[in-house]
């Protein structure tokens, strides 16, 4: 997945990495398995449908909320509000890297 991720952001250098699941909504309402990099105030995805590109600067808020799987990740833009599950990835760790690219 990281191979088609660099192949389609190239010339990108990425400062943090992570595979979660994009726009979750349940287990049935989903993108599946994505790939994440944050490089500068820049969050790149690439999920099996798509590639997005948002710009954490933008970003009005970013939580994250432990579940008994995991932890959801919300990103809220104006336009939308990105959630991530991590599932039972390090989600703090994960959350300190998002707000930390996002401060101005």
């Amino acid at each position: 997945m990281f191979n088609r991720f660099v192949q389609t952001f190239p010339k990108t250098n990425f400062s943090f990495a992570f595979i979660g699941f994009h726009k979750y909504v349940s287990l049935k309402k989903q993108e599946g398995l994505t790939a994440y990099g944050i490089s500068g105030n820049m969050l790149y995805a690439l999920s099996k449908q798509k590639s997005y590109k948002y710009n954490l600067y933008q970003c009005k808020e970013i939580s994250g909320k432990k579940k008994l799987n995991g932890i959801r990740l919300a990103l809220v833009f104006d336009a939308e509000i990105v959630n991530i599950n991590l599932g039972f990835a390090d989600g703090n760790l994960v959350l300190a890297a998002l707000k930390q690219a996002g401060k101005k």
